[in-house]
């Protein structure tokens, strides 16, 4: 699946695999709360196990920075999908030909037409399978970062002249957040004869994930904001939504676009276990399942509790129970110890499945003001 020249980018997004997929991949590129025009693109293409992606930020005016994300991830997935690549290093190799070749057709492109000259645009792209082993190709500023157990690091290096400065001990890293040339570049598909694309591979884990963003994401939030929401337990898709937002919210200045992939825990390059065939090695989870029906059964036998004693009921059973009386009486009028209970207007309890339990999160938000106590109530944003 890749952007479509011809759809409204203001906003666009897209999603593949699912909890049996060996990947879950999101994606979604957004033109910022300053910007008219969106010359970021982004790449989902999968085919079997196999999976390309990239993002490419484009510079050189509405046109020229449209024009050239456009053709480099055109040029550079034709390229990689016309080659079968049988390891990761061979894969290496196919993404850096593709960068390369897009880069040829971009000059070819701004030569020859007056308004696009001096176009260009960064480029990181990733391919991985189903294996242990991974490939990825990197231009200009755009990133590859991976968030292994807990842990965030990056894999790509910026082509930008702060970033030269870090790597020389010119400046620290906080220094070159707000140095004032902090968004020139020293390399970016188009722009300049000399090329030499960061190409390297890497292991792939169960569970890693894979973030490939434009600047207007990691130039707006620290690598801590980002590792705490790759971190959370949430769906693919609600993280790769949650970083957008989070760079929308710290000033949104330029176009941001977020790609993110995550393996599946299954072993990587293993087959899953047979689903119920017994001959097929199913018979090794008998046991545990058996274990576990007893567990089950015993946990409802006591009601939760092993040692057989009722566990207390949560206050807002017990004031269920004292309303429902009150009402059972007939009463016109509702004690004070009750008020702020929830009920219609008809004075009918509402069903008790509805009801929080404590650690519950309300999401209709009129429910929730209504479970509120009236000094404790306040609106809340959730993530």
């Amino acid at each position: 699946m890749t952007n479509r020249p011809d759809i409204d980018r203001g906003d666009d997004r897209g999603s593949l695999g699912d909890e049996r997929s060996v990947w879950q991949i999101s994606a979604r590129t957004h033109v910022g709360l300053k910007r008219t025009a969106n010359q970021d693109r982004f790449l989902i293409d999968q085919e079997g196990e196999s999976i390309l992606c990239a993002v490419a930020d484009g510079m050189g005016g509405p046109a020229g920075g449209e024009t050239a994300s456009r053709i480099a991830l055109e040029r550079f997935a034709a390229v990689v999908r016309a080659e079968e690549f049988p390891d990761a290093a061979a894969a290496g190799h196919s993404l850096e030909r593709g960068a390369r070749t897009a880069h040829d057709e971009i000059r070819s492109v701004a030569e020859s037409d007056p308004d696009l000259r001096g176009m260009g645009t960064t480029l990181v792209g990733l391919a991985v399978d189903g294996g242990e082993l991974g490939s990825f190709v990197n231009v200009g500023d755009s990133r590859l970062y991976r968030m292994r157990r807990g842990e965030l690091s990056r894999l790509s290096f910026d082509h930008s002249v702060v970033a030269d400065l870090v790597r020389q001990g010119e400046i620290t890293p906080e220094e070159a957040a707000v140095h004032p040339r902090r968004n020139v570049l020293t390399m970016a598909l188009g722009v300049d004869h000399r090329l030499k694309p960061q190409r390297e591979n890497f292991t792939v884990e169960p569970g890693d994930i894979y973030l490939l963003s434009s600047d207007g994401l990691h130039g707006m939030i620290p690598d801590r904001d980002i590792a705490r929401i790759l971190a959370a337990d949430w769906t693919v898709e609600a993280r790769c939504n949650s970083l957008v937002e989070a760079a929308l919210d710290a000033g949104g200045s330029d176009n941001v676009t977020v790609v993110l992939l995550q393996r599946s825990s299954k072993p990587v390059g293993r087959p899953g276990l047979p689903g119920g065939g017994v001959g097929g090695g199913g018979w090794l989870l008998l046991p545990l399942a058996l274990l576990a029906l007893l567990v089950v059964l015993r946990l409802i036998s006591t009601d939760g509790r092993f040692g057989g004693e009722r566990p207390d009921r949560y206050p807002v059973d017990s004031m269920m129970q004292e309303l429902e009386r009150e009402v059972g009486r007939g009463i016109d009028t509702i004690p004070d110890s009750l008020r702020g209970f929830p009920f219609d207007r008809n004075r009918i309890l509402l069903d008790s499945n509805v009801q929080p339990t404590p650690g519950d999160i309300v999401e209709d938000p009129e429910l929730a003001d209504s479970l509120a106590s009236p000094r404790d109530r306040r609106s809340t944003r959730q993530p």
